[in-house]
């Protein structure tokens, strides 16, 4: 995710700039598929924030949970994930409330590697038992690092800034991923709350601009999308419809009905219905995402 930083790299020391230029190259490799080598530079432009900016800098905690993420991402893939797991996390990877996701500024929207190899997906049933060997290892250092930015961003920001928040769920797909779902549905509840709360603010001002409510409209539905799948896996259906639909709805204001959060959220409606045995209603909305993939492809080639 992006943390706001002097806007020309002129204003940063050396250090810094050489940690920022590894934090971007990691991204870039991200986005080509290479995690290993995307780990090593994260792990590396994590080392130099500290050494330039001290560990309590929101810069030092953007590259913690972009290592947290891909270590996140990275346990899942390898694992055998649990039955009927096909459902998945969206807007809740790497890119910040700002829709960025490099360190000071210096790489202007270079987001995650998109839909499921990217900073913003993950596997709807996470790990088995929370998984074991070297993958629960990851999963576990990916927690720790996700708190540690946690803290260090309600220090610099506040309790209910939208980083803070976004944090909350992302550490809430972690801990579904170990298998801790009682953790994980008090972290998205909260999320929820304190998302919903700062784009009603932010619509109430007026100076606030139309971009950054439907940046925290995307992020609430990424929230939400996130706490319908919690509620699938206990079963508790009728609340994951509700959620899955609400997040379906801010996705379709907020940012396209053709973009791949969007697509996610409306597959995961799909396969909710499956689940409940409504076939009918579950075809109808597959159906209805390739009409939706089909005039995306329609806009983007008209334009």
């Amino acid at each position: 995710s992006f943390t706001p930083a002097p806007a020309h790299t002129a204003s940063l020391s050396p250090r810094q700039v050489s940690a920022s230029a590894v934090n971007n190259l990691a991204l870039v490799h991200r986005s080509l598929g290479e995690r290993e080598r995307a780990t090593a530079l994260y792990r590396e432009a994590l080392v130099l924030y500290r050494r330039s900016v001290g560990a309590e800098h929101q810069s030092t905690a953007t590259v913690a949970s972009n290592l947290a993420l891909l270590l996140r991402d990275s346990s899942v893939a390898t694992q055998p994930a649990a039955e009927g797991a096909t459902e998945e996390d969206g807007e809740l990877g790497g890119r910040g409330w700002t829709g960025e996701s490099s360190a000071d500024g210096a790489t202007r929207g270079g987001g995650g590697g998109g839909r499921g190899g990217g900073e913003d997906g993950v596997a709807g049933g996470g790990l088995a038992n929370g998984g074991g060997g070297a993958a629960g290892d990851a999963l576990q250092e990916a927690r720790s690092l996700l708190e540690g930015a946690i803290l260090t961003r309600r220090r610099l920001m506040g309790e209910t800034h939208p980083e803070v928040s976004l944090g909350m769920a992302q550490l809430a797909t972690v801990l579904r991923a170990q298998g801790d779902l009682g953790a994980a549905s008090d972290l998205l509840e909260r999320a929820t709350e304190q998302l919903d709360a700062s784009r009603f603010a932010a619509e109430a001002q007026a100076g606030e601009g139309a971009k950054v409510t439907a940046r925290l409209g995307a992020l609430l539905a990424g929230a939400l999308n996130s706490l319908g799948l919690l509620r699938k896996q206990q079963g508790r259906f009728a609340e994951a419809q509700s959620l899955y639909t609400r997040a379906s709805s801010l996705y379709d204001t907020c940012t396209s009905t053709s973009s791949p959060d969007a697509v996610v959220c409306r597959h995961n409606l799909a396969e909710l219905a499956l689940a409940a045995g409504d076939e009918t209603r579950a075809r109808a909305i597959q159906l209805d995402i390739v009409r939706r993939v089909e005039a995306g492809t329609e806009r983007s080639a008209a334009d």
